[in-house]
């Protein structure tokens, strides 16, 4: 369908509109697939290893996407706005404030469910493992004892893993 803006067909442009929603839902999900695909292996395992006629559309569809929609010029004033628009005026105290706000809950949560945590075993961590680069696996890996509560002993506790990744 080609809506031409002197119509004024609302309803066209509320389809359009609704497409370009989806679309950009679909481009998200793509765009989640292809960190998860450069978290896990480097360019040359792809380039070597890929079915070449999945990579070949892979890298046409992307191709055509990036050529249609940087085609399209901004076309409302609103646009221009939006890229110029900038968040909240913040003091250095008011952000310092929050950092040690949201710094402080953080640690609360930390504390709250670190007792709870149990070790991953081979299924969970084989699982978890696509969200972590093969360089945080590689990392430093150390096992801690977390504060006991009265009534506990070192024996009754579970270490807590550690994993610091130095990317």
């Amino acid at each position: 369908m080609s809506v031409r803006h002197e119509t004024g067909d609302p309803v066209a442009l509320v389809q359009l509109n609704g497409d370009l929603r989806h679309a950009h839902a679909e481009l998200q999900s793509a765009h989640r697939a292809t960190q998860r695909l450069r978290v896990r292996f480097t360019v040359e395992e792809i380039a070597r290893h890929a079915e070449p006629a999945m990579l070949s559309t892979a890298q046409a569809a992307a191709t055509g996407l990036y050529n249609f929609f940087s085609s399209i010029p901004p076309l409302t004033e609103n646009s221009a706005a939006r890229e110029t628009e900038e968040g909240p005026d913040l003091d250095e105290n008011q952000v310092l404030a929050a950092i040690a706000d949201i710094a402080a809950y953080m640690s609360e949560q930390r504390d709250k469910y670190r007792l709870m945590g149990e070790p991953l075993d081979g299924p969970h961590l084989q699982m978890m493992s696509s969200f972590f680069s093969p360089a945080c696996w590689r990392a430093s890996v150390s096992w801690s004892w977390p504060s006991l509560v009265s009534g506990a002993s070192k024996s009754s506790a579970r270490p807590i893993l550690t994993i610091i990744c130095s990317n």
